[in-house]
């Protein structure tokens, strides 16, 4: 049984102007974690590379996956890695390829390739898993 407190959300904030993108990762809601960002490139001293995208005061934002909290560096990078326009400064290389073929359990009890991960996700098996995990909290 997977703890919720163990899940972390992968989002992106786009800045409406430009096309800029900048990912996060967090274990609180997007929003709140969004207005910690604006609070950060509000205060002198403080700064974060999505002040990029929030300096413009136009830009939307929103959850893009989520994972167990000891898969989060790892699927940070790659959503990093792998978006166009991304002005995140944590950009590192690494074969996409071998990521994708990795072995991962996922928070359902189900272990899956990661190319597989969000068919898995969308299938009812996973979500009846889900249901019931969450259900027994």
């Amino acid at each position: 049984m997977e703890n919720p407190d163990n899940i972390v959300r992968i989002y992106k904030i786009v800045d409406n102007t430009n096309g800029n993108v900048y990912i996060g990762s967090t274990k609180q809601a997007v929003s709140n974690r969004v207005a910690r960002h604006r609070n950060y490139m509000n205060n002198e001293g403080e700064y974060c590379s999505s002040s990029i995208v929030l300096k413009n005061k136009d830009y939307h934002y929103g959850q893009i996956d989520y994972c167990h909290k000891d898969e989060r560096k790892e699927l940070e990078q790659f959503y990093i890695n792998s978006t166009e326009n991304c002005i995140n400064y944590k950009k590192l290389n690494f074969n996409k390829s071998e990521w994708a073929k990795q072995k991962v359990k996922c928070e359902c009890g189900c272990e899956i390739n990661r190319n597989s991960w969000n068919k898995h996700r969308n299938t009812l098996k996973h979500q009846i898993k889900m249901q019931n995990i969450f259900e027994k909290k």
